[in-house]
């Protein structure tokens, strides 16, 4: 089963993978490159970008 926002807003403890604050909750996020770290290729910092969680 998929984990969604419900799921995460409504936990008893931290889930793995969100346990960094703050963190946005949604099916596709969206922001700027800000940083690369090493050996990450693709990508340029300030492009705009978009996770689909599919």
């Amino acid at each position: 089963m998929p984990v969604t926002p419900m799921h995460i807003m409504q936990a008893r403890g931290p889930l793995p993978g969100f346990t960094n604050l703050p963190c946005t909750l949604g099916h596709e996020n969206a922001g700027w490159v800000e940083q690369l770290g090493p050996g990450v290729t693709g990508f340029t910092p300030g492009e705009p970008v978009i996770v689909y969680g599919s």
